[in-house]
């Protein structure tokens, strides 16, 4: 299993994951990241898109926004 597949597991199952797990997630899902300080926006094309706070793990509302949005 490959750590794209174990990202979207962990998830999928609204575990803790870290921010650069998502980081990675996002951009081989074609995501745009833009940046103001700690924040991380991360977009594609015409979509809400997702601003994620950096720090050593994402909180768990963010982790269920990413859930959302990856349509999972």
């Amino acid at each position: 299993m490959s750590k794209y597949e174990k990202s979207l597991k962990r998830i999928e199952e609204l575990k803790e994951i870290s921010f650069t797990e998502a980081q990675n997630l996002l951009k081989h899902e074609g995501f745009a990241e833009r940046s103001v300080g700690s924040h991380h926006t991360f977009y594609k094309d015409n979509s809400k898109g997702i601003t994620i706070r950096k720090r050593e793990s994402l909180h768990k509302d963010a982790v269920k926004e990413l859930k959302r949005l990856l349509g999972l």
